[in-house]
C-alpha cells in the first residue's frame, strides 16, 4: 500500500548493526572484515614497528571503539581483532 521495501534484521545504521535481540559473532563480521582489509592495505607498504603501531592504535582501534560506544563485543570478536593487530605487528 505504502510501496515501501520491506526490510529485515540487523539493520545497519552509520555502519554498524542494530537489531532487536543480542547480536551474534557472525554479525560482527563488518568489523573484522573492514578492519582486515585496512592491514590488506597496509601491508603492501614499507612501514617501521612505530609506524605500524601507530596505525593500529589511530585508525583500527577508533574503529574497534566506535562499535564499543553502541554495544560490548563478545570475546571471539576482541581474540580475532588482535589476532589481525598481531599479525600485522
Amino acid at each position: 500500500m505504502t510501496e515501501f521495501a520491506r526490510g529485515h534484521m540487523p539493520v545497519r545504521y552509520l555502519g554498524i548493526p542494530l537489531a532487536a535481540q543480542q547480536l551474534s559473532v557472525t554479525d560482527y563480521s563488518p568489523l573484522v572484515d573492514q578492519i582486515a582489509t585496512c592491514i590488506r592495505k597496509w601491508t603492501a607498504k614499507s612501514l617501521s614497528f612505530a609506524g605500524r603501531l601507530e596505525l593500529i592504535r589511530s585508525v583500527i582501534q577508533g574503529v574497534e571503539y566506535f562499535w564499543l560506544q553502541v554495544f560490548p563485543l563478545p570475546m571471539a570478536v576482541i581474540e580475532k581483532i588482535h589476532r589481525l593487530y598481531k599479525d600485522f605487528l
